[in-house]
């Protein structure tokens, strides 16, 4: 595919030594973004590119690819009132889920959170599996569902591929 095959030669650029511009950069990311079903060109992208070092540049067309492959969800919060609580994932210990737990501390607290929802990959949890537990079908829920339910509760999950379809390559299947 010709879109991967420009995403390999910016990789290999990285792979390198070499920064890309935030152009290059945008580009790959959106390429990877789009067309990378099994995820081995987004694997080996952000490898690169922690391995060697990020630059400004660099993250500046990462932020700039996510901003025009994502849906904006307007909602009736003040700025300083609403927070995004995500983790990483990968901890060596097989903890339970420390930062969805913290989302409805955060949320207790008078905050309005949106939490990254994700199935478990590397612990025995993911915030999309909790908010499964609780009835939240996280492949159903739409931009409008999480407006209505930030400006109501206080609290909800967003998952990348429901919410901005050109992400599906992003998140797990059902």
């Amino acid at each position: 595919m010709q879109n991967l095959s420009n995403a390999t030669k910016l990789i290999a650029k990285i792979v390198d030594g070499k920064n890309l511009t935030a152009t290059e950069s945008e580009k790959v990311f959106k390429d990877v973004f789009l067309y990378d079903t099994a995820g081995f060109h987004l694997t080996a992208l952000i490898a690169a590119i922690h391995a060697k070092g990020e630059t400004e540049e660099e993250l500046l067309g990462f932020v700039r690819a996510h901003e025009k492959l994502g849906n904006y969800i307007k909602v009736d919060i003040p700025i300083d009132q609403i927070t995004d609580l995500a983790g990483s994932g990968g901890g060596a210990f097989k903890s339970f889920n420390i930062s969805t737990t913290a989302s409805f501390v955060v949320a207790g607290a008078g905050y309005t959170v949106v939490k990254e929802a994700f199935f478990a990959v590397t612990s025995p949890t993911g915030s999309a599996d909790v908010f499964a537990e609780l009835g939240m079908n996280v492949f159903e829920i739409s931009a409008s569902d999480i407006k209505h339910t930030l400006e109501t509760v206080g609290i909800c999950c967003g998952y990348y591929p429901a919410i901005s379809p050109r992400l599906k390559n992003r998140g797990g299947s059902e």
